[in-house]
């Protein structure tokens, strides 16, 4: 019953549906179906049920109980949307020092600590197409002719050469993303050592790549992107002009630091707002929706300008800060969308069979 006054105090304004609901409930429950009347419409249902049964007030069997439904005020609502507009400035902000951060990080370093690796041995415009994938980058296979540049450590100059001779394996058949890894940061004599160092490695790359105006690639983007062999090159390759991540970098979906830090002021902000004023999670789930939506809203709204004012321009797009399509807080938007939709689902399901007990309840008695 806590539940179905729960659900009633929220949607109020719907009563006059319940009320339908609950005359049409009674109606089956009182006239058999071989003397029920064929009707076409919902409107017509309700109709003929009020010529066999009286006006049901279901709103009825929940006025004794407890109102403790939080239902959201005009400041409550306001809050909302400024800390969705706080997410954006946040995401700016972030999106400006990423280059500064990312200094930082590499002064707490041992020197070189992150010059020399794996991930960045294509070199040039779109080299994160190779093995930047943060999903499945350690297990994408590779042509082992696929040429890269790495530095020599008795002269320190970068050479190209086939993956398959640097690991010294030959260039025929393929090898994964992780052979290369553990060639640069591995230890065949000490396993648990080699695969520390390795994990150590691959987090610090990717946190600062985040922070770099190019980001990460979506995860899984990668498995869409298929190898082909170049005879000019007498190698195989992935061209980063007709790859699907270009597509989706000139759309500006990709992975930042600044979609986390966005999502993370909003979850931290409401975990503690909701907690100090004691609002139940229904309640912090709407706030939630509401920031998010404004700040997803709003950035959206500043890279569609962005490239409304470049039109015509020459050269590349540049990042526009807190512009994006912000792809972690759009995920934790319709997660969100869907947590609310169920449970509206799942309280319908529970009104049904409160009022279905309570109505033989009343014929009982």
């Amino acid at each position: 019953m806590r539940l179905l006054k729960k659900f009633l105090n929220r949607y109020g304004s719907d009563s006059y549906f319940f009320d339908k609901e609950a005359t049409i409930k009674e109606y089956f429950a009182n006239v058999p179906e071989e003397d029920r009347k064929a009707v076409s419409s919902y409107e017509e249902l309700y109709e003929e049920a009020l010529k066999h049964v009286e006006k049901q007030d279901f709103k009825k069997y929940v006025e004794d109980q407890e109102d403790y439904f939080h239902n959201l005020s005009g400041n409550e609502i306001t809050i909302a949307v400024l800390i969705g507009i706080l997410a954006v400035a946040i995401s700016r902000e972030v999106d400006i020092h990423g280059s500064d951060i990312e200094k930082a990080i590499d002064k707490v370093l041992p020197k070189g600590y992150d010059t020399n690796n794996p991930f960045d041995v294509k070199e040039g415009l779109g080299h994160r197409i190779f093995g930047h994938d943060p999903a499945v980058f350690g297990l994408r296979n590779i042509p082992a002719d696929t040429v890269i540049k790495v530095k020599l450590e008795q002269t320190g100059k970068k050479i190209p050469i086939k993956i398959g001779d640097f690991l010294g394996i030959g260039t025929d058949g393929k090898v994964s993303m992780w052979d290369l890894i553990w060639k640069f940061y591995g230890n065949d004599h000490n396993k648990l050592s080699g695969i520390v160092n390795c994990l150590k490695h691959i987090i610090i790359h990717f946190a600062k790549d985040l922070l770099t105006p190019a980001g990460l690639p979506l995860p899984f983007v990668s498995i869409f992107e298929k190898y082909k062999y170049y005879e000019n090159l007498n190698a195989h390759g992935i061209m980063y002009k007709n790859s699907l991540m270009q597509k989706l970098d000139n759309l500006g979906i990709k992975l930042k630091a600044s979609d986390f830090a966005s999502l993370l002021f909003i979850e931290s902000f409401f975990a503690i707002y909701c907690k100090a004023n004691k609002m139940d999670a229904s309640a912090k789930h709407d706030l939630k929706l509401i920031s998010m939506g404004t700040c997803i809203s709003i950035q959206m709204a500043i890279i569609t300008f962005g490239k409304g004012l470049h039109v015509g321009k020459r050269g590349n797009l540049k990042m526009i800060p807190g512009g994006k399509l912000n792809p972690v807080m759009s995920i934790a938007f319709l997660k969100l969308t869907f947590q609310e939709m169920y449970s509206v689902y799942k309280a319908r399901k529970e009104i049904n069979r409160i009022y279905d007990n309570t109505a033989k309840e009343d014929d009982i008695t």
